[in-house]
Order: C-alpha cells, then sequence, then structure tokens
C-alpha cells in the first residue's frame, strides 16, 4: 500500500509542478506576433520587391490584412479587459 500511495503523491506532486500557460499569456504574445509582422512587411517589399505574380499579391495582401487586424482587436480587447477590471476594483 505504501508503494502505491507514494507513486500517487509523486504523480500529484508532478501534475502540480506542470507550468500551465494562461490564456491571456498566449494571447499577448500573438498580438506581439501580429504586431512584429505589421512592422515586417515594408522590409519585406524592400527585400523582395514588388509582386510579380497574382499569388504573391494575394498572400502578401492576406498576411497585411490579417495582421492588421488581428493586432488591433486583440489591442483592444486587451484595453477593454484592463478597463474592466479597473471598473471593478473602483480605481
Amino acid at each position: 500500500m505504501d508503494a502505491k500511495q507514494n507513486t500517487y503523491d509523486l504523480e500529484r506532486q508532478r501534475r502540480k509542478r506542470s507550468v500551465t500557460l494562461p490564456s491571456d499569456e498566449v494571447l499577448k504574445w500573438i498580438e506581439f506576433g501580429c504586431w512584429v509582422t505589421v512592422l515586417y512587411l515594408p522590409v519585406l517589399r524592400l527585400t523582395n520587391g514588388v509582386s510579380v505574380s497574382p499569388e504573391q499579391f494575394v498572400s502578401r495582401s492576406l498576411l497585411a490584412s490579417v495582421s492588421v487586424l488581428g493586432a488591433i482587436f486583440l489591442s483592444l480587447r486587451r484595453i477593454r479587459k484592463r478597463r474592466q477590471l479597473d471598473v471593478e476594483r473602483g480605481s
């Protein structure tokens, strides 16, 4: 019985130590990635030149649109959440 209990306790301790990443932290990193991509787009244009084919144009336009919309949406979401927390705290 002691061996089973020790194994169970060790398993419980291992699970407690495992790190879980909260969704807010993941969304912050996604927002950061979107802003970096937005800032990188002009560099991409300078290094690669203009789009040569319609597929390149569509993919670059899609990348730019998704990055800008994602960055703006996630920034507004973070600001709104921060304001809600301030109101709840009474600040």
